[in-house]
């Protein structure tokens, strides 16, 4: 807009400015004249003076689709489109080509600058052939003078058709023109092969793709994705099958390619393809064919939560965009709860996992019951360990009418419930719990191949269990007060102190799920670099943090790697010391990593009395706390082996493993993943606990050597739990063993077994009040205390059967 205003002129020929609108200037020397700055596309000013008898007027001089004025009549000065085109060629720089810039830096001008050279160079070659006065094989006329230089030029060996008497100057003529033309020759011939290779990568780029089906599609590259692969590698080999995996994301993909390298050592390297490409691009997708894949994982970026999460609604829109939708399961990772919803809103195949909470809430038991939270880091991974797989009776091979008969004809696992079709799991059903044609049980096994199902012969070794009942019966009598029994069993210091260090980003969801697990009277200290006030607004920002009622909060400021501050906390009357990563440095994992195996570091060498001048360990002290250092990089993972030191110091948790493995288990089997969420809320799904093996064996049999696993676990079944493992410490050191392969192992004195049980607190009954008392129902979430992200796990067919 160019705009002038009317105002008074002020005399004495001294441009002055109108305080009201400073873009106007005026002059008085016997005539009226308006001086209007207008800033230019390029940043000048320009003025424009006009002569006439009256005052000023307003004037717009309007832009692209042609210019008109609008004027408001306060004078009679007016300003014509001559002067105004005038003005338009002094604001519009107009750029062109150097030609040093269009010979050099385009195509068209090397070529063109090749040719120049080259004709210049024959015509300089002409007329010194001439000027030598030519030989028998070519004379001095115009013609044949131009066909030698030609030929010299272009043709390099044309010299070794001169004779050895000719003349040093047709020699030395002809030995520069080879070179000359030799060296040309190589230029455009480079030039020629680099345009041939650029038109061939375009089109290889363009054109190529990956032809795969039912494989397993990984969107995106970030710290979690070298462990996606390694769950789905380990899953497949439990499953005996050989899965491929590609990898779409924008990284480079000899970058990701090197990093594959470096974390697989064997075969896997040949199952995993990586392609760059943007997983929010339709084209991309397609290239690596998403319509045919089984399964699709979408990984969050680095950022922000929230912006990361945007990220992942972004490649989920574009898979919905294909012109085939894919028909494999697809799971996003999401970091903020609230997405979850939109991502199965987008895309009906879609599933939103917001893993974080059952990972906060394996930390919290690693911390508080260690026992119980190691159980639950082996059954969150395929790559160590026994997990749960969900098995037909048909591809059991079994036939059987009750959950008590499949419990005892499966003996290469352990049946821990049923899942009905169209239906939630039902974790330790009663023995009588009639087995419908389509259920599916939930097996406890090492691997899918391990899983051998065996009818025993008669009914003899159960039926002698039967006559023991009621001596059974009574030697666990005191299992009805079985919570309380479990404390005392998770942690001989009753839980009182914990110490955080770090301030991690979902620092509250750590707390709110602590808050299930701890008693009364429990206090937490925190070290962290965020001032008291910023730990008060952040924790009065969060309603849920109200509902804490059971923790006392003590809080302190100061670097989590400083020795000093590191001091000052209560290290000897800690049962438990978290290390977290901190969220200033979740940016960088490799970082984050760094400072917590630092202060891992520090910590250990406190309680051991290495820096006598700032702390000295109390020699009252009966035990070392619990050191739990949270790692984000695999990098942790190659650089400390099992055998390194450190290990014998300090519990790292993988977290960025734990969450990649419940990915892998909401891909493949949704069912296994719901169950695993169900069982670390408060509800009546089920609970994993500690108990006494003297509960389920006599004193004359302690005293004997003890009894069988195989024969505690029905004595354990006959009060309605299941055993899954034990934990020794009677008879050795024995670490946490899940469906142990050795079922004539002795239980004895001091051991502990895990049981999957539902009578842990105020419980509702598991049967419903309008069913039957032989089929009872699976339990509700949405009224139970549902978690975060349920995967719904119908197939088509459980829903028609529904419908």
């Amino acid at each position: 807009w160019l705009k002038v205003q009317s105002c008074p002129v002020h005399g004495g020929g001294v441009p002055t400015r109108d305080p009201s609108n400073p873009g106007v200037s005026l002059t008085s020397g016997g005539q009226h004249t308006a001086m209007v700055d207008t800033p230019s596309a390029v940043g000048s000013h320009h003025s424009l003076f006009h002569h006439g008898d009256s005052g000023l007027q307003v004037m717009h001089a309007l832009s692209s689709q042609g210019r008109h004025h609008e004027t408001k009549n306060v004078g009679l000065v007016s300003i014509e489109s001559h002067l105004l085109q005038k003005l338009d060629d002094e604001l519009v720089e107009k750029v062109r080509w150097t030609a040093g810039d269009w010979f050099l830096g385009t195509m068209g001008g090397q070529l063109t600058g090749l040719v120049v050279f080259m004709v210049v160079l024959n015509l300089i070659g002409t007329v010194m052939w001439m000027t030598l006065g030519g030989n028998e094989l070519y004379d001095t006329s115009w013609s044949q003078s131009t066909w030698f230089a030609w030929g010299m030029f272009f043709d390099p060996g044309t010299q070794m058709g001169f004779e050895a008497s000719e003349t040093w100057g047709v020699k030395l003529l002809a030995v520069i023109f080879s070179v000359f033309g030799f060296l040309y020759n190589l230029l455009f011939l480079g030039l020629v092969i680099d345009s041939v290779k650029n038109a061939l990568e375009y089109w290889r780029r363009k054109r190529s793709r990956i032809v795969a089906n039912g494989h397993t599609i990984l969107l995106g590259w970030s710290e979690k994705t070298l462990f996606v692969m390694e769950e789905l590698v380990k899953s497949a080999e439990n499953r005996g099958v050989a899965s491929q995996i590609v990898v779409l994301a924008e990284m480079d993909s000899f970058d990701m390619k090197q990093e594959v390298c470096r974390h697989f050592k064997g075969k896997e390297n040949k199952l995993i393809q990586c392609r760059q490409g943007s997983p929010c691009d339709c084209e991309d997708l397609q290239r690596v064919s998403a319509r045919s894949a089984s399964e699709i994982i979408v990984l969050t970026g680095p950022g922000k939560p929230r912006h990361a999460d945007l990220a992942t609604v972004r490649t989920v829109v574009a898979l919905a965009a294909l012109p085939e939708p894919p028909k494999g399961c697809i799971v996003a990772e999401v970091r903020v709860a609230e997405t979850c919803p939109a991502i199965g809103a987008v895309l009906d195949r879609a599933e939103g996992i917001f893993a974080r909470d059952a990972v906060n809430r394996v930390l919290c038991l690693m911390a508080v019951q260690p026992i119980i939270g190691d159980i639950y880091q082996q059954l969150m991974s395929w790559c160590e360990g026994a997990e749960i797989y969900l098995k037909s009776l048909k591809d059991l091979g079994v036939s059987c009418n009750t959950f008590g008969e499949a419990h005892q004809l499966i003996t290469g696992g352990i049946v821990l419930g049923v899942r009905p079709p169209g239906d939630h799991a039902i974790m330790a059903p009663d023995s009588s719990y009639e087995m419908g044609e389509f259920d599916k049980l939930l097996v406890l096994a090492d691997s899918d191949v391990s899983i051998m199902a065996q009818t025993k012969r008669g009914l003899t070794s159960r039926m002698s269990f039967k006559s023991e009942a009621a001596v059974l019966r009574a030697s666990v009598s005191g299992l009805s007060d079985l919570s309380a029994k479990s404390q005392r069993w998770t942690n001989n210091k009753g839980n009182k102190t914990i110490i955080i260090v770090g301030w991690p980003n979902d620092i509250d969801d750590i707390l709110l799920a602590m808050e299930d697990y701890v008693d009364h009277g429990t206090v937490v200290h925190i070290l962290a670099n965020q001032s008291d006030e910023e730990r008060r607004r952040h924790m009065e920002t969060k309603r849920a943090m109200r509902h804490i009622k059971k923790i006392q909060f003590k809080h302190h400021v100061g670097s989590i790697t400083s020795l000093n501050s590191l001091a000052e906390l209560p290290l000897s009357e800690a049962t438990a010391i978290l290390i977290l990563a901190d969220g200033s440095l979740t940016d960088d994992p490799k970082t984050s990593d760094s400072a917590c195996l630092a202060t891992t570091i520090t910590v250990d060498g406190l309680l051991k009395g290495r820096y006598p001048k700032v702390y000295s360990p109390p020699d009252t002290a009966t035990g070392s706390p619990r050191i739990i250092c949270e790692v984000l990089s695999p990098v942790i993972e190659r650089a400390l082996p099992a055998s390194h030191k450190l290990r014998k110091c300090a519990v790292f948790f993988h977290s960025s493993a734990v969450e990649t493995g419940l990915f892998t288990m909401a891909a493949s089997q949704a069912s296994v993943y719901n169950a695993l969420l169900m069982l670390l809320h408060r509800n009546d799904f089920g609970d994993t606990t500690l108990c006494c093996a003297e509960d389920y064996i006599k004193p004359e049999e302690i005293a004997e050597g003890g009894v069988p696993f195989e024969q505690v676990a029905q004595r354990v079944r006959q009060v309605g739990d299941i055993l899954l493992g034990y934990s020794g410490a009677g008879s050795g050191d024995r670490a946490p063993q899940l469906n142990p392969q050795d079922k004539s192992i002795c239980i004895s004195e001091g051991d502990h077994l895990i049981v999957l049980t539902k009578r842990l607190g105020d419980r509702s009954p598991i049967v419903s009040p309008g069913n039957s008392p032989k089929r009872a129902s699976a339990p509700t979430p949405s009224s139970q205390g549902k978690p975060g992200a349920m995967v719904i796990d119908m197939t088509p067919e459980e829903k028609a059967m529904q419908v």
